[in-house]
């Protein structure tokens, strides 16, 4: 069925008794199928009978067109928002997959014992390191070496005791206390050259 272009509802009624139906007005007055028409009145009421006739089928048709097209919208917005729920669906679904991967390839921790403790860690950087390091100075490899941090701990309670106060006056004669650092080299120090790897790994 061929689609109606507008709304019937929106023709104008045309005036059958107009001087330019005049025509058609005396043909069905002649016609011997329609014996009931006898005047030009009879004859445009006939026309108009058929013309509201016709507008009133197309109005039906308007309406039932109007009805398939909405249902049609409506089937195709539904169908949109199926394809973007699978859309969507299908990407979480592919996200989930890839973070599996990755969790797959991630390098496994150890398992951690929350019962177990560790030992105690003797972080006491050595007195003659310390000053080395206050002047910006090389520091030999030993004094960062786990020997050294013992000797240090070993020998804080003494090196506190061993440690001496001076008095100071700077250009304004004001005096001010002074720590004079008695942090010396270690006797049992090697140079870098003696050390192995096994003892710097």
């Amino acid at each position: 069925m061929q689609r109606l272009q507008y709304d019937p509802a929106l023709e104008p009624r045309p005036d059958f008794n107009h001087d330019c139906h005049l025509d058609v007005r005396n043909a069905l007055i002649a016609s011997e199928a329609l014996p009931d028409i006898t005047t030009l009145e009879q004859a445009a009421q006939h026309l108009l009978n058929a013309w509201q006739t016709g507008n009133e089928e197309r109005r039906a048709l308007w309406q039932q067109q109007t009805a398939a097209d909405r249902e049609t919208e409506d089937q195709r917005r539904q169908q949109e928002i199926e394809d973007a729920q699978l859309k969507a669906e299908e990407e979480k679904k592919q996200e989930e997959e890839t973070l599996k991967e990755k969790e797959k390839k991630r390098a496994k921790l150890h398992p951690i014992d929350p019962n177990k403790g560790i030992d105690r860690l003797l972080e006491r950087l050595h007195p003659y390191a310390r000053a080395k390091l206050q002047n910006c100075e090389f520091v030999p490899l030993w004094y960062c070496l786990p020997e050294a941090t013992k000797e240090a701990f070993d020998n804080a309670r003494k090196l506190t005791e061993e440690t001496e106060f001076s008095l100071t006056k700077d250009s304004n004669s004001t005096l001010s206390v002074k720590v004079v650092d008695s942090a010396k080299p270690s006797p049992n120090a090697r140079p870098d050259l003696s050390l192995s790897w096994t003892d710097i790994s």
